[in-house]
């Protein structure tokens, strides 16, 4: 083995490797390692530049360890990003520079914020982003300056690349970059509005009031993704409890957009105030909403705002446990389980009875609801359950076999005998179901 030793002008660095290693096969150890690009490296011994081929074992003299002078160098990258005709060229690139993060250097710095020019080609655009976000601290005056002359490039698709990056460049709270970014709210174009609106969940501190403010205002804007957009800034950004914000967020709500309900029904888990009844109630009606997307979210934000076992909350989505609608039904009982105080007797004789619904994904539903609010061997839980062992439907049979399993203790045996009975019901399902649980309780 050869202990390859690298020094540079700031950094020293040290590869080992074998003697038939090849200058190549040193610099992709070094990439790996320290993760400089190969392009980015210059090697040499005694001032003598290393070619790609060479073994290392013809410069080691016969000893253990060699001296290799390195040099990074981005003038070949940068040369790729700012003159290839190739996007995936440019793209990788990019990439190569991203790779070295600061040490990247000023070059670098514009000749990625000068590609976010590239109006036709998203790849190259993204990678300038991304390099960008990577090659230098929040707040870099270099970077922040060379993307915010490009705010008012012609080109609609420039104009949002260089939001989005300022998004992930800027420094928080800058006022000049906040207020540029709020001019953009009013950009002609539609997608470029929407990432100001994005922008600002990143750019501006909590509770700044200005950002607030602009952001409320979008709130009635004819184009649903800016009033989605806007949302969820506001989720971000709004202190919590904030009564004006929460007023705007409860009127979204019944937006005409689904995607835009769905974004004020996170918001409202965000910055609505624990046990606001208003906020909660809000929140639950939505489990009867036509788009499964925003039924299945109501779960997550009302347990933000509603205590478990929330009396309110329980009361409220139990109403929907017994909706005409299948696909409602099943939300609930998910949404049940979020929010219910663990062996509540109410909660526990709600969902078992929904092992016996109808519908094949309540059912599923209700079980696995059932092992998150009764403890193991809950008899409140074990009753319900049986009750659904002598249902018509083998389906509700099958489906009360399976949840004993899980909510009766081991060695109970009176449901041991309950699902003896089940080896001899007339539906092979049953009987199949039985033969599994019952090993599963019986005692060890």
């Amino acid at each position: 083995m050869i202990h390859v030793d690298l020094h540079g002008a700031d950094e020293r660095m040290e590869v080992f490797a074998d003697k038939e290693t090849s200058v190549i096969q040193s610099k992709e150890m070094v990439a790996k390692k320290y993760h400089i690009p190969v392009r980015c490296q210059k090697l040499a011994i005694a001032s003598v530049p290393l070619n790609a081929s060479e073994i290392l074992k013809d410069h080691c003299q016969g000893k253990q360890t060699m001296s290799v002078q390195f040099v990074l160098s981005v003038d070949g990258v940068c040369d790729d990003v700012e003159l290839s005709t190739n996007s995936d060229v440019r793209a990788d690139a990019l990439e190569d520079l991203a790779e070295l993060g600061e040490r990247a250097g000023e070059r670098a710095i514009i000749a990625a914020a000068k590609s976010l020019e590239d109006a036709k080609h998203t790849v190259v655009r993204a990678a300038a982003i991304d390099a960008l976000s990577k090659m230098v601290q929040k707040g870099n005056e270099c970077a922040t300056h060379e993307v915010f002359l490009r705010l008012s490039h012609t080109s609609p698709v420039v104009r949002r690349a260089a939001v989005d990056a300022l998004a992930r460049i800027a420094r928080t709270d800058d006022k000049k970059i906040i207020s540029a970014v709020a001019a953009c709210l009013e950009d002609r174009d539609v997608y470029v509005r929407r990432s100001a609106a994005e922008a600002f969940g990143l750019i501006a501190e909590k509770g700044n009031s200005y950002a607030v403010k602009e952001l409320s205002a979008r709130l009635e804007s004819d184009s649903h993704v800016v009033r989605k957009a806007a949302l969820d800034a506001l989720g971000l950004l709004s202190k919590k409890a904030d009564e004006c914000v929460v007023k705007l967020l409860l009127a979204r709500i019944t937006d005409t957009n689904y995607i835009v309900r769905g974004a004020a029904l996170q918001a409202l888990g965000q910055i609505g105030e624990k046990g606001d009844e208003r906020v909660i109630t809000a929140i639950v009606e939505l489990l009867g909403d036509e788009h499964e997307e925003v039924r299945v979210a109501v779960a997550a934000p009302l347990a933000c705002v509603a205590d478990k076992g929330d009396a309110c909350a329980v009361d409220a989505v139990m109403r929907f446990m017994t909706h005409d609608k299948a696909e409602v039904r099943w939300a609930a009982v998910d949404t049940m389980a979020a929010i219910s105080a663990q062996g509540s007797e109410r909660s526990i004789a709600a969902v078992a009875a929904c092992i016996g619904d109808t519908d094949g994904d309540v059912r599923y539903a209700a079980l696995n609801a059932l092992t998150q609010v009764a403890d193991k061997g809950d008899k409140n839980a074990v009753s319900g359950v049986c009750a659904h062992l002598q249902s018509s439907d083998y389906h509700i049979r099958c489906a009360a076999v399976k949840a004993l399993a899980e909510v009766a203790a081991k060695g109970d045996k009176s449901t041991i005998t309950k699902i003896g009975k089940c080896l001899k019901d007339t539906d092979e399902a049953v009987r199949d179901a039985a033969m599994q649980v019952l090993p599963m309780v019986e005692a060890w």
